[in-house]
């Protein structure tokens, strides 16, 4: 968006001007995601290891500045000394941050004669963390946009958290106390199944994928979503990288064997690690889920060739008419945000999740409303649906845990 608003005639009469009346910022906790880990230390704040901390985190920002990394407190970067003290030196500048600042310079700029722009964020796993990042994102486009008054000048004051009406209650003031965060949950619509399964069988996809198979055969689902979670979903790159032979480099031939000498001795402990330890199950691509599902008789199809996504896509008909779905849409855990389809009535789990949030994420791809207001209160009508994990009896407690963090009214074993 950044480089569409910068590059397109006109884009910056469009901003400054009164067209623009709203800025949506939705899944706002990944649109400003906290500080990478490449960027934190290990040591805690205790008085011993204040400047040992102090010292570590100037070295990882000088070698994040060097791989081209731009912060948002960027002039404290240069040469030997770093503002630690100020914590916008250590914030990185995300594409949103950029976007705010120039949309916070072309208001001002354009003069709109008071017309205020209203920014709507949000997202299920949104936190008091994430409002407080958004406020001191909002106030840094206003300062560095040169925006006379700050905050008050272009934002028309802080982001402040708004909620549904809950039935049989009022909604909340416009006052700022009156405003809290609190855990969005799936509706209760939704049921929550598990199939219990052994700890070899759970690294075994294929059996994973053949209990999807028998489900989807009796349940006979409108639309059913199978997402590759956890260890699943690893990259396939990534692991032929690391099993990938290394080449010892150096300025000198002494280097070059000192090197040499310690990636024997580090293989030498990788294998005794591997000896003790399972690497786990292989990973599995979209495209082998649909061959085992389709070779046990289900219609599955990688979500991103239906939608036409892949990247050697020659369909550049926008007129086409609607996308028609198969049974089973097949796709990675990452994508579960945002994602919306009709009549979906089944959510596979394959895989553990990262977390209890991501689970909210894949549960909350069903209970969809379905855009049309019924009865006499206009209310919309949310479509039911279940969700299926695939759990050994020692996660069960965890697996029960996250959905009651979702609202679920229980967890019981597909029938």
């Amino acid at each position: 968006l950044f480089v569409v608003l910068t590059r397109i005639s006109g884009a910056q009469k469009f901003i400054a001007g009164d067209s623009l009346s709203s800025l949506v910022l939705d899944e706002i906790d990944v649109l400003l995601p906290p500080t990478p880990k490449a960027l934190r230390t290990n040591l805690d704040g205790s008085a011993a290891q204040r400047e040992r901390k102090s010292q570590e985190k100037k070295r990882k920002l000088r070698a994040a500045q060097r791989r081209g990394v731009e912060f948002i407190g960027g002039s404290g970067l240069k040469g030997d000394s770093i503002d630690l003290s100020d914590a916008m030196n250590s914030q990185v500048l995300t594409p949103t941050e950029r976007v705010l600042r120039l949309v916070a310079s072309a208001r001002y700029a354009g003069d709109t004669d008071g017309a205020s722009l209203q920014i709507l964020a949000g997202s299920a796993t949104a936190s008091r963390t994430t409002l407080d990042r958004l406020n001191k994102a909002i106030r840094w486009a206003a300062n560095e946009g040169g925006v006379i008054g700050g905050m008050e000048g272009v934002w028309k004051g802080r982001m402040k958290v708004c909620r549904p009406v809950e039935s049989g209650g009022s909604s909340a003031t416009g006052t700022e106390e009156a405003h809290t965060i609190r855990a969005v949950t799936v509706p209760s619509v939704v049921d929550h199944r598990y199939v219990a399964m052994t700890k070899s069988s759970l690294t075994n996809s294929e059996e994973l994928l053949q209990n999807v198979a028998e489900i989807i055969s009796r349940k006979q689902p409108r639309t059913a979503l199978v997402f590759i979670c956890g260890e699943f979903s690893r990259s396939i790159k990534s692991d032929k990288a690391k099993n990938a032979p290394k080449i010892a480099r150096g300025g000198t031939s002494q280097s070059r064997r000192d090197a040499k000498r310690r990636m024997v001795y580090v293989e030498k402990q990788r294998s005794k690690a591997s000896a003790n330890k399972s690497n786990g199950p292989e990973p599995l691509s979209v495209r082998r889920a649909c061959s085992i599902l389709q070779s046990r008789g289900v219609d599955a199809q990688p979500m991103h060739v239906v939608l036409g996504l892949q990247e050697d896509s020659q369909d550049d008909n926008d007129d086409s008419p609607e996308v028609e779905l198969p049974q089973c849409l097949v796709t990675f855990e990452g994508t579960a945000r945002g994602l919306h389809f009709d009549n979906v009535d089944y959510v596979f789990v394959v895989g553990r999740p990262t977390s209890a949030a991501s689970y909210l994420h894949l549960a909350g791809r069903v209970g969809r409303a379905t855009g049309d207001a019924v009865g006499p209160g206009q209310q919309v009508e949310i479509r039911p649906g279940t969700v299926v994990s695939f759990c050994s009896k020692g996660r069960l407690g965890e697996l029960e845990k996250w959905t009651n963090q979702v609202g679920a009214l229980g967890l019981r074993e597909v029938s």
